[in-house]
């Protein structure tokens, strides 16, 4: 879909969606538990970040002349966002510190893998 017309208002009504419903599980995270803000943002982050990434299917998979598809660029933005919000959610349920930064890394290391490994057919050398 290009960003005119219809396409365009659709996909931000999708993602305006996403936003109050993160917004609304995070309120209720809030005040229904005792994890604490840094949970209630993890929650937030992390739904708006799936968000992102289910979003990105709606956009064109053709990499232009400044490198990867918008596809791409959104759903590893969605995905890493996805990541960052379940390591503050993690933390708000009081897992140790090396336990966080593991979960940060290895997502980010499969993230990058499976970026690279999707763009390597379409890689113009």
């Amino acid at each position: 879909m290009e960003n005119t017309g219809n396409a365009y208002r659709t996909r931000q009504a999708l993602v305006g969606a996403f936003i109050l419903i993160a917004a609304a599980l995070a309120i209720v995270i809030y005040g229904a538990t005792d994890l604490g803000a840094l949970a209630a943002a993890g929650i937030f982050i992390l739904v708006v970040g799936i968000g992102i990434a289910a979003l990105s299917l709606m956009f064109s998979g053709t990499p232009d002349k400044f490198g990867p598809s918008e596809r791409v660029y959104r759903l590893v933005a969605g995905v890493l966002l996805a990541i960052i919000g379940a390591v503050l959610l993690l933390h708000g349920f009081g897992a140790a510190w090396y336990i966080l930064i593991a979960v940060l890394l290895i997502g980010i290391a499969i993230l990058g893998a499976l970026t690279a490994i999707s763009n390597s057919k379409k890689a113009k050398y």
